[in-house]
Parts: C-alpha cells; structure tokens; sequence
C-alpha cells in the first residue's frame, strides 16, 4: 500500500493535533483516519513489560471503549500498545498507531502483521519521519506528542516512573487533555508512575465508563446520538444504584421506587451491574449483591 502525506493545510489534518503547540508540519498516511466526531480518539499507552493486572485493565478498557464507538490511538509497541491495539480489534473497533520510524522500519519488528490488520480493518499508522526512518530512541518522545495531541483523553495503565508513558501523559495534560490512571498495587514498579500522575491531577478511574463520563461534554453530537443512554460498565451513575442492593433480594419495582429512575434506566443499570458480576438473580425473587465495588 502506498502511503499519503498530509499536510497542517489540509483539511483532512486532524483538529486536535492542529491545536498542540508543536504540531508536526506533516505526517505520512497508511490507511484512512477515522471520522474522529463519530468515533472520538482516546489514546491507551502504558509499560511495555505489563503485570497481569495491567494487561487485564488494558484488554478491558479497549474493549468496552471500542464497543462505544471510540478510536483507540496507541504507539504500536510491546506491552500495553499492541494489547489496546489488539483488544480493539477484536471488538471490531477502530485504532491509530502512531509510530517512532519510518514505515520502511516499523518498530518491533513483530508487530507489521499487527499493523497491516490495523489498515485492513478501517484505521491507520501515521509517522512524521520518512520511510527508512529507523527507530532511533530519540524519535519516540517525538512521537508520544502526536499520541497526546490526536486524542480526547490518554488512559495511563501501568508505568514506571521514569518511563516514556509518562511523557505521554505529561505532555497531555501540558495539551490540556484529560489525563486518566488505573490505580494498581502499592509496591509495584508500575504503579508507581500513575500514582505519581493522580498525585498530580490525573483523574483516577476504575472502568471505560469513568473515561466516558469525564469526557461527556467533550463529545460529538453525532456520537451522543447514536449512544445516548447506553452504559459500558460501572461509572458513577452505576456506584450510586449498587447502594439499593444488598444480601436481601429486591424486585425492580423496589428498584425503581427506591431510586426514583425510570424502568428502562433500572434494567440497564441491572444489566451492567450483572455482567459485572456485581449483583445476581436470586432465583427469580430479585437481585442481590454478590461483592463490593469500591
């Protein structure tokens, strides 16, 4: 496949990169950008050598974020990247990958296949660099800035303290992104750096629908249209409802009555709530809390 070049003049030049302070002059194309308004770019980064709790986190916020119509934006590398990468398209999603080299030198090695399925399906790899670019460590802070100013939001999973993830985020929030950190476990190398983030203002989430709630107002039209109402896991709205339910079963009916919301509100929040394996069907009598959500 041929590669385009786009040009800051062009229409077709992505508004959110436009309105960084260093946006690059050019970039190369392979394969088409999303419709950014219908399908709003969130960038996934994180450590390269992940735990098992971090792959886990990255699997399901792409996931549910490429269920709800959102393009994954993420740098194509070991770890965290491919796994957002790969999760999104086994959702049938959307995903940008931006890269530290030339397309003549795409960076590992191992992950070509992996961007030729992500041409294939509908989205693209960009570089600013030329194509026999090799990726030399100094192209990749480089490359983060266009990570950051494609996207919304970036969603730290797990990173080190000293790690390019961090100057992802850090460049973000300088972009006036929002900037958003799965907390993990005290101790961990990888925790270490998006507790240093939310020590710093990053907001704290636990699931895609905290990411969405924060960037509510800063959705598209067409997209609200077209998800309006629906929920992608447990958010506020969700921790708020779970308060009705305890070790007694309580019926719908109850569930509206107590909540005051409406019937179909009521059967999506039950429906999250069960597939989050928050609550469960006491054999037909109602619903009961089966585990806490903090």
């Amino acid at each position: 496949m041929k590669s385009k070049s786009i040009t800051i003049a062009e229409s077709a030049y992505p508004y959110l990169l436009r309105q960084i302070y260093d946006p690059p002059k050019s970039f190369n194309l392979l394969g088409e950008l999303p419709d950014f308004g219908k399908n709003p770019p969130v960038a996934i980064v994180g450590s390269r050598k992940p735990t098992e709790y971090g792959r886990e986190n990255a699997e399901k916020l792409a996931s549910v974020l490429a269920s709800a119509g959102f393009t994954i934006i993420s740098g194509l590398a070991y770890g965290i990247d491919s796994i957002a990468h790969k999760a999104c398209l086994e959702n049938k999603g959307l995903t940008v990958a931006v890269l530290g080299s030339g397309f003549d030198n795409i960076y590992p090695k191992t992950h070509k296949k992996l961007a030729e399925k992500i041409i294939e399906t509908g989205g693209a790899v960009i570089t600013e660099f030329d194509d026999d670019m090799a990726p030399l460590a100094r192209n990749f802070p480089v490359r983060n800035r266009i990570i950051s100013g494609l996207s919304l939001g970036v969603v730290v999973v797990e990173a080190a303290v000293d790690s390019g993830t961090l100057i992802t985020a850090k460049l973000a929030m300088e972009h006036g992104r929002d900037v958003f950190a799965v907390p993990g476990l005290v101790g961990n190398v990888n925790s270490a750096g998006t507790h240093s983030l939310i020590r710093d203002g990053a907001t704290l989430i636990e699931s895609a629908q905290d990411v969405i709630d924060a960037l509510s107002n800063k959705l598209s039209t067409e997209w609200k249209t077209k998800f309006s109402g629906q929920s992608f896991g447990i958010g506020d709205k969700e921790r708020a409802f779970i308060r009705f339910f305890g070790s007694e079963a309580v019926t719908k009916d109850e569930l509206i009555e107590k909540s005051g919301l409406k019937p179909q509100e009521v059967l999506s929040m039950i429906s999250v709530l069960e597939c989050s394996e928050l609550i469960r069907d006491a054999d037909g009598k109602g619903y009961i809390r089966i585990k806490t959500h903090d």
